[in-house]
């Protein structure tokens, strides 16, 4: 069972994707920390979830800032909404807003979805 949640991710819960494909944790972390976005963005995923490491969503958000940062819309939308539900990093709106409109702007559905509420 170990070795099953080491080699495979579950699919999405509660709207965010997570990779169907089978996943090596360590060179999945090793491309992460050489900068590899999508890599990070799946990364925080796995925190987040508890899938293949246990769940911390301070960690979560850690790798997903780091998409982010990079451009990775879901990895903006993703970090957007930590910061919305204060979940992994401090509580902040105009933090929110700043990663929503950032995803928006790329055409992310969930980012322009999330950016709209705020004008509403």
């Amino acid at each position: 069972m170990l070795i099953m949640k080491k080699l495979f991710l579950l699919l999405a819960l509660a709207g965010l994707s997570l990779s169907a494909y089978a996943i090596d944790l360590e060179a999945a972390k090793k491309a992460a920390e050489n900068g590899d976005a999508r890599a990070q963005l799946e990364l925080g995923d796995c925190y987040f979830f508890g899938k293949v490491v246990p769940q911390d969503i301070k960690e979560a958000a850690k790798w997903w800032r780091k998409a982010a940062e990079q451009g990775n819309a879901d990895a903006q939308h993703k970090i957007g909404g930590c910061y919305f539900l204060g979940k992994g990093v401090e509580h902040n709106y105009q933090e929110a807003i700043k990663w929503f409109r950032k995803s928006a702007e790329q055409g992310y559905m969930k980012g322009q979805h999330n950016l709209g509420v705020f004008y509403e």
